[in-house]
């Protein structure tokens, strides 16, 4: 269905800028940068040539903010207020509130998996206040999308070519969205009713607040350094064989991604939010094998999805040990976590060596190839049609720029504005280099982090998006320049154009 849009002239998309928690343990960092992006894109719009900036989700960060609570339908507001008066991300909301006030502009939110409570209407009216004050003209140049549909912009014309922007968190177990209990919660509220304070968001969000933030309070890298798995782990074991009780505890969390990834198949999540249908004779079959989801109906691939995870809810209940009830083939990739971590932690000789001999495999890591197919990718291309022009996510912190499988069709990642750093290859071949990356990791604070010459941070990165005397349409990722005077340049081979 070829229809819809909001038509702009040009637009810049940014994604995770993770807005929020106090000195020193904030992981952003580019305020002026950001700041002077929006003043750049601000300084071209004028009316009858539109320029939006989209912040595709995660704008801020709930999860970061004191108390630390999963979900916080109350707080939320006053956390917001203490974000944007924050001197570390004030010059932020500085830019954006001139940009709405600048005829011409469109401000697309979109929303994440940290910032959850911005669907609910009170917490979306503190933001829209924040931003525009009692200006009921920039208010009209906000472009909400927190129920999961997307925000779609069309370039240069109402027949232009399309470019949607979602986070990407719906095609991930670990970070799903339930539109619709942030929904019914939103209704409650506004009908002055109790609100479900016992509602319990995606696994990944309790994960956060249960287990890594005290964790990312000692060890600041596990947040910043990619990738996850093959790095942090061991390293985290090595450090502090005592983490491991921590990280044994992910399991719990593993079972309920698990029924998120059953219930995604079942589209129960991710695109529509949907209830679950009753449950239907059959669809206990589809529990003990999920590759045969893809064979059945509709009807039990939702009641799959659902028994799935009351299943797994009504166990954990009883008290089985929740490394029981992950399926068999997570299981050995959790194990293999698990036994890698003990492995360096309580190895005999030189544990650091040890795990650089490890950590040396990293060499291999496809994790910052623009063109490398992640899940993410994936996912979101099995659920978008070809027919967009640019699909545009972000959510993983790692940007991708990729001709889909179709004719002109193309994917970009915008990666994340917060700290990334990735290890050099060359310090992983040299023992006295790698050990002041260690000690570099060990210390506890991100300065630490930024000084080690080891940690090459990764460079912020947006798409841009614009139309040419001639109607073309382009779309490239760019980076920013993270000293002043700022420069945004083009990534080479990540340029894209439709006629």
């Amino acid at each position: 269905m070829n229809v819809g849009g909001i038509v702009v002239e040009e637009a810049c998309v940014v994604s995770d800028l993770h807005l929020g928690g106090q000195a020193p343990f904030q992981i952003f960092q580019q305020g002026a940068a950001l700041a002077a992006l929006i003043d750049d894109l601000r300084s071209r719009a004028a009316p009858g040539a539109r320029r939006a900036f989209v912040i595709n989700g995660d704008f801020v960060d709930f999860l970061a903010e004191s108390p630390s609570l999963h979900f916080d339908p109350i707080g939320a507001g006053t956390k917001l207020r203490r974000i944007a008066a924050d001197p570390a991300f004030a010059m932020v909301f500085q830019a954006l509130q001139r940009f709405v006030r600048q005829p011409g502009c469109l401000l697309g939110i979109v929303l994440g998996n940290h910032d959850i409570e911005l669907a609910l209407p009170w917490v979306r009216q503190e933001l829209q206040d924040l931003l525009c004050g009692a200006d009921e003209a920039a208010s009209g140049r906000i472009a909400w999308a927190l129920d999961g549909q997307g925000l779609l912009l069309r370039i240069h014309g109402p027949d232009g070519p399309r470019v949607l922007c979602t986070h990407g968190n719906e095609v991930d177990g670990w970070n799903v969205v339930e539109h619709e209990a942030l929904r019914k919660i939103g209704r409650a509220g506004q009908r002055d009713q109790a609100l479900d304070l016992d509602y319990k968001p995606n696994p990944g969000s309790r994960m956060v607040v249960d287990v890594m933030n005290a964790v990312k309070r000692r060890f600041p890298f596990v947040d910043l350094l990619k990738p996850e798995t093959e790095a942090v782990i061991p390293i985290l074991g090595t450090l502090d064989p005592s983490l491991l009780k921590k990280l044994s505890d992910i399991a719990e969390f593993k079972v309920r991604k698990a029924a998120n990834d059953a219930r995604i198949a079942a589209g129960l999540l991710g695109d529509d939010g949907r209830e679950a249908l009753a449950p239907q004779e059959g669809a206990a079959s589809l529990l003990v094998q999920p590759a045969a989801l893809k064979a059945a109906t509709a009807g039990e691939k939702q009641a799959a999805g659902r028994q799935l995870l009351d299943a797994a809810e009504e166990r954990l209940q009883a008290g089985h040990a929740a490394i029981d009830l992950v399926e068999a083939a997570e299981r050995g990739v959790s194990l293999g976590l698990w036994s890698t971590a003990v492995r360096y932690a309580t190895s005999g000789g030189d544990k650091v060596e040890a795990l650089r001999g490890r950590l040396r495999d990293l060499a291999k890591d496809r994790s910052f190839e623009l063109q490398d197919e992640d899940e993410t990718y994936r996912g979101l291309c099995e659920r978008v049609s070809p027919s967009i022009d640019y699909l545009v996510t972000g959510h993983t912190h790692l940007a991708r720029a990729i001709t889909r499988d179709f004719p002109r069709s193309y994917y970009f990642n915008t990666g994340t504005w917060a700290r990334v750093f990735r290890m050099d290859p060359a310090v992983l071949e040299a023992p006295d280099a790698f050990r002041g990356v260690y000690t570099a990791l060990g210390a506890g604070n991100i300065a630490a982090l930024d000084r080690a010459p080891g940690l090459v941070p990764v460079r912020p990165h947006y798409a841009a998006f614009w139309c040419d005397a001639a109607g073309g349409t382009h779309g490239e990722l760019r980076q920013v320049k993270d000293t002043a005077p700022f420069a945004f340049e083009a990534v080479p081979g990540t340029s894209f154009s439709r006629s």
